[in-house]
């Protein structure tokens, strides 16, 4: 979902004590009390282009992005791959012109079979003017789209309206909340629409058998102070739903885009090794959360359960409490094993990353 950060989530903030927070998101709200959820989940991306490898591959972009290096079109192992390979029917679904912002570049580099933009749409009636087509109207051609398609598949739709230049179709000016910044009613709109989708695709024959995962690609616009904070900057949504199913709950571990792919691996029963760097969020509940973050200034910011991390390329040049999001009181001077562990998992994380893709090896290999 485009720049739907983790504030503007209802259900995701219950327990954080916000002063005024409102929720934009009834339906979501609404469909994450049947669903698991993660409310301390985290982006590994900063803009729309950088989520595509992030929640799809489990590729993070740090200084310079993924999608934009000398790299990005070497061979990717990804959710897309394992899912062709056990025989998914893969389309990549988002109403902006085709060709535009390097995603179906990049939705082609990773071996979807399908791509479905705002000339497959082929009705500028709906476009916005800035962007491509409104949500609500791309999300039901999304529902036409699969209707006819052949199961198993795996449909990946990046919706579109929550992004600045901030505006909804005029038909629904004055129905959304208008909120406390330009986005909330964008936020209303979005929401709205996927609401509207799961309306029309609950007797769609593929809706009982199908998962559902929701995720940002970034945040964006933020009021409260909570999510103001250094490191909620990338507080993301993640969400898992199929109907009459055991994914109802909430999981407070440390999570991020790094476990999606994973999770579909184990979801689509997939039994080879492949090359990740997160874990199942389903099966591997003992398995040590980490995620990372480009910080800035050529530094990381690095997180498990126990600590904050900073680490300027070679070592940890910071350590903090989870409880400090602005990064006020640097504990290394005290540092423990704890946060010896996190500084040498942060630094064996940047070797093999930049390793593999400077060496074309973002498959598994054996050797």
């Amino acid at each position: 979902m485009e720049s739907m950060g983790r504030e503007y989530w209802g259900e995701l903030n219950k327990n954080r004590n916000i002063k005024n927070f409102k929720s934009f998101t009834p339906f979501l709200d609404s469909l994450s009390k049947h669903s698991l959820i993660f409310p301390n989940a985290f982006a590994t991306s900063r803009k729309s282009i950088h989520g595509m490898p992030s929640v799809l591959a489990g590729v993070p972009s740090f200084e310079i992005a993924y999608t934009s290096s000398y790299y990005s079109r070497q061979k990717l192992e990804s959710m897309v791959s394992i899912s062709n390979a056990v025989g998914y029917d893969t389309s990549f679904l988002h109403g902006a012109k085709n060709g535009s912002m390097g995603f179906q570049g990049f939705a082609n580099t990773l071996g979807y079979d399908n791509y479905y933009g705002r000339d497959e749409f082929n009705n500028d009636a709906e476009y916005d003017g800035f962007w491509g087509i409104w949500d609500e109207p791309f999300l039901q051609f999304s529902k036409s789209i699969l209707d006819n398609k052949n199961e198993p598949f795996l449909a990946t739709i990046f919706t579109l309206t929550s992004h600045e230049p901030y505006i909804i179709p005029d038909k629904f000016e004055g129905i959304f909340e208008e909120g406390y910044l330009p986005i909330h009613k964008c936020v209303g709109y979005t929401d709205y629409s996927i609401g509207q989708f799961f309306k029309s695709i609950e007797k769609s024959k593929w809706f009982e058998n199908t998962i559902f995962i929701f995720t940002s690609d970034h945040t964006n616009q933020s009021y409260f102070k909570y999510y103001q904070s250094t490191v909620n900057r990338f507080a993301t949504p993640l969400l898992i739903y199929k109907k009459n199913s055991d994914f109802k709950g909430i999981d407070n571990r440390l999570a991020s885009h790094l476990d999606i792919y994973p999770t579909v691996a184990e979801l689509i029963g997939y039994e080879k090794p492949f090359r990740s760097w997160g874990r199942s969020l389903l099966s591997a509940k003992n398995e040590p959360a980490f995620t990372i973050n480009y910080f800035g200034g050529g530094a990381y910011l690095s997180m498990d359960k126990n600590f904050i991390c900073i680490y300027d390329g070679n070592k940890a040049i910071g350590f903090y409490n989870l409880s400090d999001l602005n990064l006020e009181e640097n504990l290394i001077q005290n540092k423990n094993q704890d946060m010896l562990n996190l500084e040498k998992k942060t630094g064996l994380f940047l070797q093999d990353y930049f390793n593999r893709i400077i060496s074309n090896n973002m498959y598994y290999n054996p050797n």
